[in-house]
């Protein structure tokens, strides 16, 4: 035994005395010619077996776990090259608690709750908690890729699980039907009871770690209930499945759902490639590495919303084959209506925006509102620090998607300027562009009283006496909403 041991990795003089009868060894020839074994005992006592496992993988089992599993019957044991193996012969009942804690925030712990009566199912009513039946279970010990794997393979309800045990870690997959409702095992939890998951899987786990899924790629594993699988956006009814599948295009997507018991429940999904977000013309706007995410904190205040950046194409109706204007951001998804807020990379300035010459953005940033009806997203606004030639000014444009050549904008002056060479300068220039034949009589106007007197202006706060100071000059040619 210690001789076949050490050819599977898993180190020598692992047994010093095992008394078993009717021990079998059998040497077989592979496909690739070489010879291996398996050496097996048909019935024998887990006791000192379980512990000897436990010590090889380097694990300590919780002791509920340890005694059940040492004291439930006569096992076979099986030493081959894929591992060691003890096949119970008797069904083996844990308590979920030995795996996590089900006690914690309220709506999180009815959830939890429920999720073990709809989905695990109580085996032992006597019992407090939540007692898991397993038949036909199976503990043992592989080695994966220079790692030692200690678990505990069985079914629960004739679906598989797999118990893998770390350190003192616990791990526990499960396959589930083949849909889930949140809104009957989460109901509530409030934005996730909207969804059902298909190709669900459950993990729970007693820690919080970073793994690879095999579809999802890298996930953030909570401490407590975790389902993996993907949400069918194109059958919802709710209005944020409507957008998502009629609006963004996304139909389906793979998710990953956290339930803590402390902290809250999340929900987060990769949308993967560019998702065109709405186009006029050629004015378009298209989320890049857009990720859905969806936290309920202790306080059960739910935040829903789109982490991504964003590219802008054709947004200045006055010019042809501008530079593409990437922003970083996310769309916040309420119940009611929609709104984004993206900002310029700090590194980054936007130059002659909407074609006035001699201007400069910094620090930009683009907010944009709607509803959940079409065409979704109605206005957008460009927020920032403009540089008009001399002036500095804080300054905005306000944008109608549906026609972007309705743009509205709006100059703040925290210092003094003169007012002559700022009508002149940078707002003429954008009043030119919207075709105001007004301008030229505000020009000679301005001029003749600036030979009388410096005119010189700045913002302040208006009759409203919000403490907020308000813009300076707005020019607006068409009717817009607050912005």
């Amino acid at each position: 035994m210690n001789g076949l041991s050490s050819e599977l990795g898993l180190g020598r003089n692992l047994v010093k005395d095992l008394f078993v009868t009717n021990p079998s060894l059998v040497i077989k020839k592979g496909n690739d010619g070489k010879r291996f074994y398996e050496f097996s005992v048909d019935e024998i006592s887990p006791g000192e077996v379980v512990e000897f496992l436990a010590s090889l993988a380097g694990t300590d089992l919780p002791d509920s776990i340890e005694s059940e599993l040492k004291e439930i019957g006569n096992v076979s044991f099986t030493l081959s090259k894929q591992g060691i193996s003890l096949s119970y012969l008797n069904d083996v009942t844990l308590d979920l608690n030995e795996i996590t804690s089900t006690a914690g925030i309220g709506f999180i712990q009815d959830a939890v709750n429920e999720i073990s009566s709809q989905l695990l199912g109580d085996g032992d009513s006597t019992k407090e908690g939540t007692q898991l039946v397993l038949s036909q279970p199976q503990l043992k010990v592989v080695k994966q890729n220079d790692t030692k794997e200690f678990s505990l393979a069985a079914l629960l309800n004739g679906q598989e699980i797999d118990l893998n045990f770390k350190k003192d870690d616990i791990k526990f997959s499960y396959s589930l039907p083949n849909e889930i409702d949140f809104g009957s095992i989460a109901r509530g939890i409030p934005l996730l009871s909207a969804f059902k998951l298909t190709n669900p899987e459950l993990t729970i786990s007693d820690v919080s770690e970073q793994i690879n899924h095999p579809t999802l790629g890298l996930i953030n594993l909570t401490q407590g209930f975790n389902f993996t699988g993907d949400i069918n956006f194109a059958q919802g009814t709710d209005v944020y499945s409507r957008f998502i599948s009629g609006q963004l295009g996304i139909d389906s997507l793979g998710v990953h759902v956290g339930l803590n018991t402390s902290t809250g429940a999340t929900l987060t999904g990769i949308m993967a490639g560019d998702v065109p977000l709405f186009s006029s013309g050629d004015f378009s706007a298209t989320l890049t590495n857009a990720k859905l995410n969806l936290a309920v904190d202790s306080n059960i205040s739910p935040s829903f919303g789109i982490a991504a950046g964003i590219s802008f194409t054709g947004y200045d109706p006055f010019q042809s084959d501008e530079p593409t204007l990437e922003l970083t951001g996310g769309l916040t998804l309420d119940p009611k209506a929609l709104t984004g807020s993206f900002s310029l990379n700090t590194d980054t300035a936007w130059e002659e925006p909407f074609s006035l010459p001699d201007t400069t953005v910094r620090n930009l940033v683009v907010q944009l509102g709607g509803t959940y009806l079409t065409p979704y997203i109605d206005n957008i606004g460009f927020l920032g620090d403009f540089q008009f030639g001399n002036f500095n000014l804080k300054g905005g444009f306000l944008l109608d998607t549906n026609d972007p050549s309705k743009i509205g904008l709006e100059l703040t002056a925290n210092e003094k300027v003169s007012l002559v060479d700022l009508i002149v300068g940078p707002v003429g220039s954008f009043v030119v562009k919207q075709g105001a034949k007004e301008l030229t009589i505000v020009k000679d106007a301005l001029e003749f009283l600036n030979k009388i007197i410096d005119v010189s202006v700045v913002s302040i706060d208006g009759p409203d006496e919000d403490t907020i100071i308000d813009p300076l000059i707005k020019f607006v040619p068409v009717e817009t909403k607050n912005w």
